[in-house]
């Protein structure tokens, strides 16, 4: 049916990079609720779903459900916040109907959406996006200046899931449009003697983008891209080349 990503790999990636536990008890508050859909990557089908929060501890840990409405389902979800990052699993039936359990979840928090990819291990993968409705603002939603700037650097490693294998890489960003937080700029990958030019867009704290163009063609594939958030001075998140591979990224700010 719907959703993809390898649960320990997928889920374990992401822990890399999230945020002290705790820093979302304002975002994700019991009784919370998001609406939106998930798309599955195989298929391009999309379901209308509906998340509901039912209790956050201190820990960082919360139970949830989902709600299915066109498959006639209802799923508990639990799992774990901390920072801007969730992650969490469909556990038991509360109303069967047409969707599957143990889907697996690793979202960002952006403002007031959450958006990210999910998994059902060994049959779909996928999107999904959802936005708060009826809360009040959470605390990512405040306006806050922009935390990237033109002519920034950031260089550290880039880990492959399927191999294991760890690749240093820099990334400049050249030039931000600070009306719409579109931006250029370009990775190094000096092993793999190559040069790509990045495109991508900027959220406050996050930063997405696709490697598009060869500045200097060499070992380094295109279409590679990446979900990194800022925090401090590391930028840390994962990276996928469709169909291909995934992993992990872990840069500081030079």
């Amino acid at each position: 049916m719907r959703h993809q990503i390898p649960l320990p790999g997928w889920i374990s990636v992401l822990l890399v990079f999230l945020f002290p536990i705790g820093c979302l008890a304002a975002e994700l508050s019991p009784g919370a609720f998001y609406e939106g859909k998930a798309v599955s990557d195989h298929s391009g089908r999309t379901w209308p779903v509906k998340l509901k929060v039912v209790a956050v501890d201190a820990s960082g840990a919360f139970r949830g459900e989902l709600d299915w409405t066109s498959l006639g389902s209802l799923h508990e979800i639990r799992g774990t916040s901390a920072g801007l990052t969730l992650t969490f699993r469909e556990v038991a039936a509360i109303k069967r109907g047409g969707a599957h359990l143990n889907c697996e979840y690793a979202l960002i928090v952006d403002r007031n959406l959450l958006r990210g990819r999910w998994i059902e291990p060994g049959a779909d993968e996928g999107t999904i996006e959802l936005a708060a409705t009826g809360l009040p603002p959470p605390r990512s939603e405040i306006v806050q200046p922009p935390a990237f700037s033109s002519g920034m650097v950031f260089e550290g490693s880039v880990v492959s899931t399927r191999s294991g294998r760890s690749y240093q890489a820099t990334i400049e960003i050249a030039a931000i449009d600070p009306s719409t937080g579109v931006f250029q700029g370009a990775i190094t990958w000096p092993s793999l003697n190559a040069v790509n030019r990045i495109d991508g867009r900027i959220s406050q704290h996050t930063i997405s983008f696709k490697e598009t163009q060869y500045i200097k063609q060499g070992g380094a594939h295109l279409n590679c891209e990446y979900e990194l958030v800022l925090d401090g001075a590391s930028l840390r998140g994962p990276w996928r080349e469709p169909g291909n591979d995934e992993g992990t990224v872990a840069l500081t700010r030079r």
